[in-house]
């Protein structure tokens, strides 16, 4: 899916403050799963962090530097981003969070979880998949009345989930679309042969 840029400009501000998007369902609040999930780091990256304390800086490998620099970019870009969404953010700093909003919101989310919360997640939408409308927006609704209290793993089920809801509303309207050309054209057809009995 192409990106979603919404531009929040407003007369005060020099630096306008875009918000890209890979999630048509999700656009509301892109920011807010940016920080969530940037600023978030997996067991085995603060179990990496915490053997690296324990390391001078003279027996470390540039692998393990290039993860360590990982790491502090993600959480240096959570940060960033918090400033941005603030509004206060320098040139520079603007600059990074808009080439970094170019990665997929739905990959980076993806990459932040477990393997094990990747498969049950898989069993988790596969069930959503099968509910009414009415089950889905009951269970959005639920999420997003303590969307703050949501762990990483909950947060990326909704994400998903208002996707689902949003790709079969839009199934529903295309769907609605296309039955009433259907019947529009029959219409014309009958009015035709009634009027000038064209068959």
């Amino acid at each position: 899916m192409t990106k979603l840029m919404i531009n929040n400009n407003d007369n005060d501000n020099i630096l306008s403050y875009p918000i890209k998007s890979d999630s048509y369902a999700n656009i509301g609040n892109v920011l807010d799963e940016w920080i969530r999930f940037s600023s978030y780091l997996k067991p085995e990256e603060l179990l990496y962090l915490n053997e690296l304390n324990s390391k001078s800086l003279n027996e470390l490998t540039v692998q393990e530097i290039e993860q360590y620099l990982k790491i502090k970019k993600q959480i240096a870009m959570s940060k960033l981003f918090v400033k941005y969404k603030n509004r206060n953010c320098t040139k520079e700093e603007h600059d990074q969070v808009i080439a970094f909003m170019d990665t997929s919101l739905k990959s980076f989310m993806k990459e932040r979880l477990t393997e094990a919360e990747i498969k049950k997640s898989y069993i988790l939408l596969v069930e959503f998949e099968k509910m009414s409308k009415s089950e889905l927006n009951e269970y959005i609704d639920k999420q997003m009345n303590h969307y703050d209290n949501l762990n990483i793993f909950e947060a990326y089920i909704l994400y998903k989930v208002r996707e689902i809801k949003y790709n079969r509303d839009n199934n529903e309207y295309y769907d609605k679309i296309r039955s009433s050309q259907i019947e529009r054209e029959n219409n014309l057809r009958k009015s035709l042969i009634r009027d000038f009995g064209l068959r």
